[in-house]
C-alpha cells in the first residue's frame, strides 16, 4: 500500500503545482470519505470490503469459573438466582443487545474521518484526531488507499486541468 500512497502523493503534488483550487482538495477528500464510509457499511457485521476482511464482534464479556462464556449482551441463565444475565451497561444507561455494533461504526468516528488530510512529496496522510481511531484501525483496517482509489484520484486530477 506504500507504493499506492507514494504514487498518489506524486500525482496530487504535480497537479496542485499548476492548480490552486480548494475544490480539488475537497473533491479528493469527499471521495475518500465516502469510500471509507461505504467500507464501514459493507463490513460492519463482518465481511470483506476494499480488499480487507473484518471479523464480526465476537469477544465474550467474561468467562465464568466453570468455563462458560458470558456474551457482552447477556441472555444466558444466572448461576445464582432466577432469570438471565443482563447485557453490559453502556453509556446512557442502555444495555448491550445482540446486533449492537461496538467499536466500529460510531457516528463520532465517521464524522471525524480524514479530519487531517495532508500531502507531502512521498505520502498522503489521512488522520483522524480521535484517540480510539488507532485502536479501531488495528482491529479493522480502514485508513489506506487501494489501487482503485489511486486511479480515481489520478483521473479526477486530470479532469481538473
Amino acid at each position: 500500500m506504500a507504493d499506492n500512497q507514494k504514487e498518489m502523493a506524486n500525482a496530487i503534488l504535480a497537479i496542485t503545482k499548476s492548480v490552486t483550487n480548494k475544490k480539488v482538495w475537497a473533491g479528493i477528500h469527499a471521495y475518500m470519505h465516502g469510500t471509507i464510509l461505504n467500507q464501514f457499511d459493507k463490513a460492519k457485521h463482518g465481511g470483506e470490503a476494499r480488499g480487507v476482511f473484518w471479523k464480526p464482534f465476537s469477544s465474550p464479556y467474561y468467562t465464568r469459573a466453570d468455563g462458560t462464556e458470558v456474551p457482552i449482551y447477556g441472555g444466558i441463565p444466572k448461576v445464582l438466582g432466577k432469570g438471565k444475565v443482563l447485557g453490559r451497561l453502556r453509556g446512557g444507561k442502555h444495555r448491550a443487545r445482540p446486533g449492537d455494533l461496538l467499536m466500529q461504526s460510531t457516528g463520532l468516528l465517521k464524522g471525524a474521518l480524514l479530519a487531517d488530510f495532508t500531502v507531502t512529496e512521498d505520502k498522503v496522510a489521512m488522520n483522524t484526531p480521535l484517540i480510539y481511531a488507532g485502536t479501531q484501525e488495528a482491529m479493522r483496517s480502514w485508513n489506506f488507499f487501494t489501487e482503485d482509489d489511486v486511479n480515481f484520484v489520478q483521473q479526477y486530477l486530470q479532469n481538473q486541468l
